[in-house]
């Protein structure tokens, strides 16, 4: 009978740089107001559309120009914005179960930075992604800017 050798653990290795995928980029100064066509921007979006709302956030499509060695291109984007005062008030709490099965409550806002973590370190073809998030401690609203969905959501 012919002896196998002993089966070895896989080594787990850090992925490499290239597969970590881009960083999201963070800022922490929303410029908000109007350009000369009365639209609505912060920093350098452009509100374009509302695509939807909820209890303490809207969905915009948002515009970005840039301007490339004198290329001049537009990319739209939806651009969550949340409102940080519901999200932080003790009447916006959420009950969930931890991994040992405790009954844990927590801030919404709490639950939703946790989110952000989470959702900064995918990337994957198969999930929207997330590009920016504006944190402006004056502002009452932070910002997310992720891909825009052209087709719309999966309920649609």
């Amino acid at each position: 009978m012919e002896s196998k050798p002993p089966k070895q653990e896989e080594e787990k290795q850090e992925p490499k740089e290239e597969d970590k995928g881009p960083t999201v980029f963070r800022r922490y100064q929303a410029k908000s107001g109007h350009n000369e066509k009365g639209e609505r921007i912060m920093n350098e979006y452009v509100f374009k559309q509302k695509l939807g709302q909820g209890g303490f956030a809207e969905v915009h499509a948002v515009d970005r120009t840039i301007n490339v060695n004198g290329t001049i291109s537009t990319a739209t984007y939806a651009m969550k914005c949340m409102n940080k005062k519901v999200l932080k008030s003790g009447a916006n709490m959420i009950s969930e179960y931890d991994k040992e099965g405790n009954l844990i409550t927590m801030k919404l806002w709490d639950k939703v930075k946790v989110e952000m973590d989470i959702w900064s370190k995918l990337f994957n073809d198969n999930i929207i992604r997330l590009y920016e998030i504006t944190d402006d401690f004056d502002d009452d609203e932070i910002y997310l800017t992720t891909e825009f969905a052209k087709y719309g959501t999966i309920a649609d």
